[in-house]
């Protein structure tokens, strides 16, 4: 592994302008610099996965592979002391990868060595991605075809180029493709057309991969009043795709969404309290009781709310745009039948003080959903906090526990926020 001496005085990745310090964010920031790669960095990298995300004051640390020649300052090979100041996480996580010797679950095959020859026999495999896509990291990208990586960590790794986007999937979610083809052909003007979808060639263990239609990531919003808008225009995107797909319930479970409707959730209760009693406080873990009386008796409220498609992750970074300007809603990873207010809290909390842009964000929701959908969005807003901690403690179940970081603490988090909704 080579290390590089950082202005700082520090080992670590090279600074790259425009780079926010996330670990899974410094691919993205080298593709910005229009392959004017910083001096230390001679070859083309493709990022696999961040081993350590940056807490508790220090670097992030991310695998990668790379063709071609790397100036560094220092290396570092496995049965070496480890560097002095690589984090114990990173450290045990690269181990992790050389070895191939996981603590728990396996990782996904695109988050380890060899990942990026796997991804090319992919592209050489399918069809739409042999004649219009290429990987060859070897040199700068002047071919309108080839693909620079976008997204690199334990959940994906997503490839673009000018015309497509190539996103593999975690082997727990297996799903993606054919709930987005779906979602395509109902709602084209608020979902990208999927024009291939498949699995990893010769093993489709290692997981499933999309190929969408590229549309326009925007810029981040400059001000609040323009993520108020870009809020308000998600939300009504979402609610028309989720009026077109309605009493579709029966193709979109087949395609793999998660059953998720209050009753489901209740059912959950007991599984969310005993994983995440011993990472609470004494005072909180005494209130869990409470918690649960509350939380049964708005989800058995919330039964007479129709339920709807909810996409599940419905940040911003998930609503792109066509080259009109009208909302794109991408990664349906997390897509299952549930309450409208679940989606709505990921945008709304941004305005958690300010009762005036929340009501404007929420009602123009229920106005685009109908009247019918209000319970479904005002109540499910009270709840939202459980509904997203149950879709973290997923996502522990399933990551190796080299590759948790932050996912971790999620879980806890969002069980207090809960407490605090309920006035606990």
């Amino acid at each position: 592994m080579a290390l590089v001496g950082r202005e700082d005085g520090r080992l670590g990745l090279p600074e790259v302008p425009g780079w926010d310090g996330d670990a899974w964010a410094y691919r993205k920031a080298l593709n910005a610099l229009d392959g004017q790669v910083p001096a230390p960095l001679r070859a083309r990298v493709t990022h696999l996965t961040p081993l350590h995300f940056g807490q508790g004051g220090t670097a992030p640390v991310g695998l990668a592979e790379a063709r071609g020649a790397i100036e560094a300052d220092a290396w570092w090979a496995p049965g070496d002391p480890g560097p002095a100041e690589m984090p114990e996480p990173a450290a045990s996580g690269l181990r992790a990868a050389l070895t191939r010797r996981y603590t728990g679950s396996p990782w996904p095959a695109f988050c380890v060595p060899g990942a990026t020859d796997m991804l090319r026999a992919t592209v050489a495999h399918d069809s739409v991605l042999s004649a219009r896509a290429a990987i060859s990291l070897d040199g700068a990208p002047d071919d309108p075809r080839e693909m620079t990586q976008e997204q690199g960590w334990s959940l994906s790794s997503v490839w673009r180029n000018e015309e497509l986007v190539l996103k593999l999937t975690n082997p727990a979610w297996h799903g993606e493709a054919a709930i987005t083809r779906l979602l395509a052909q109902v709602s084209p003007s608020h979902v990208p057309e999927v024009l291939s979808a498949g699995f990893v060639p010769a093993d489709p263990a290692k997981g499933p991969y999309l190929v969408q239609r590229r549309v326009v990531e925007p810029p981040e919003p400059v001000d609040l009043q323009e993520r108020h808008a870009r809020s308000v225009g998600a939300l009504v995107a979402l609610a028309q795709v989720q009026v077109v797909s309605a009493g579709r319930e029966d193709e979109l479970l087949g395609a793999g969404a998660a059953d998720r409707r209050p009753a489901r959730t209740a059912a959950e209760l007991e599984w969310l309290w005993r994983a995440v009693s011993p990472e609470l406080s004494e005072e909180d873990r005494a209130k869990l009781p409470t918690l649960d009386a509350l939380a049964r008796e708005a989800l058995k409220r919330l039964e007479r709310s129709p339920a709807v498609l909810v996409h599940g992750d419905l940040h911003l970074g998930n609503v792109l745009q066509d080259d009109a300007g009208a909302p794109q809603l991408i990664d349906w990873t997390d897509a299952a039948l549930a309450w409208p207010g679940a989606d709505a809290y990921l945008l709304v909390q941004r305005f958690h003080d300010m009762e005036d842009e929340r009501e404007q964000v929420v009602g123009a929701y229920v106005e685009a959903l109908g009247p019918e959908h209000e319970q479904g969005v005002r109540l499910g807003l009270e709840v939202a906090p459980l509904y997203h901690a149950l879709s973290y403690l997923r996502i522990r179940e399933f990551l190796p526990r080299e590759l948790v970081g932050p996912f971790g603490g999620e879980v806890p988090r969002l069980l207090k926020r809960q407490l605090e909704v309920f006035g606990l």
